[in-house]
């Protein structure tokens, strides 16, 4: 991943441009706050985006065919957007979406600061006719079937945050592309498709760190949430040598691990919050894993504080 803070106009312009498509920026007075992280992988990018309030042109003397072929899709974090492509302009609230293509001028405005996921992908790949893409271009999108929106939120976020449900950015890229799609079919009323193996891991992943404090979690109650069988679920996880059973496990150890080292709770509060049902089974659980007791893993960290500044 890469990170850029930038504090002037014309790094913020140049570095947007190389990023996205050609754009003219213009930012919070002469010294715009901006901090971008990025990845990439084939021709698709994914970027978190947070900067005070200003605006993004893309004017028509900076369209070409190196780049007329590109979606652009911003995921609204925090504050909100005004996005104006082919005579529509809408509003973009926090949990919305919105496209916009790089083959037209469009206009983006930032009234205050603003936290959003952009995902570059070329138009081929989203398998959809530009018909379809342009009936969704500048129209706010919502959470659509199953969840996909919220999950293309994760699946980018969570790789560029150093946590990602998937194995690396190359896959986040492919998913991020195929969850894009499935949230502009949806939108168009085009056929829909299954999800990939990959997407569908990403997905059930994401169930499981929301509901890692259950103890009661299975594999069928995934699959259910995800609307697919067991055994779809369970072929998924065996293509990269795993199993849902597994990625749970490791979910609750991790989670433990994490609030071991950040927290002051109890053995017993962990293991509870973490999904185990008694602190007998969680420690035996630890110490397979990382050949040492909860109790004796905490001692090691405090024994090791952060270095101080």
């Amino acid at each position: 991943m890469v990170t850029a803070r930038l504090t002037a106009g014309e790094r913020w312009q140049e570095l947007a441009s190389d990023l996205f498509v050609p754009l003219q920026v213009t930012g919070d007075g002469p010294a715009p706050r901006v901090r971008v992280d990025y990845e990439s992988a084939a021709d698709v990018s994914y970027s978190r985006v947070r900067s005070t309030r200003g605006e993004v042109v893309r004017a028509e003397e900076l369209i070409d065919s190196v780049d007329s072929e590109v979606a652009l899709f911003s995921l609204q974090l925090r504050g909100s957007g005004h996005v104006a492509q082919q005579g529509r302009t809408t509003v973009v609230r926090p949990a919305e979406g919105v496209l916009y293509l790089a083959d037209a001028p469009y206009r983006l405005t930032f009234p205050s600061e603003v936290d959003i996921l952009v995902v570059r992908v070329p138009t081929p790949a989203l398998g959809l006719s530009m018909d379809r893409l342009r009936q969704a271009v500048a129209v706010p999108l919502h959470t659509s079937r199953a969840g996909t929106l919220g999950l293309l939120a994760r699946v980018v976020g969570s790789s560029l945050a150093g946590r990602g449900l998937l194995s690396s950015p190359a896959e986040t890229a492919r998913v991020s592309a195929e969850l894009l799609r499935e949230v502009l079919a949806h939108h168009s009323g085009a056929p829909s498709r299954s999800r990939s193996p990959a997407a569908l891991r990403a997905d059930v992943r994401a169930r499981i760190l929301r509901s890692v404090a259950d103890p009661g979690l299975r594999v069928s109650t995934l699959a259910d949430a995800a609307g697919v069988s067991e055994r779809t679920v369970h072929a998924a996880f065996a293509e990269v040598g795993s199993s849902p059973a597994a990625e749970i496990r490791r979910t609750r150890l991790e989670r433990s691990r994490r609030l071991l080292e950040t927290t002051s709770l109890s053995i017993v509060e962990i293991a509870l919050a973490c999904g185990f049902s008694d602190p007998t089974s969680y420690t035996r659980a630890f110490r397979r894993q990382w050949q040492l007791t909860p109790a004796a893993h905490r001692g090691l960290e405090s024994s090791h504080p952060p270095p101080t500044r």
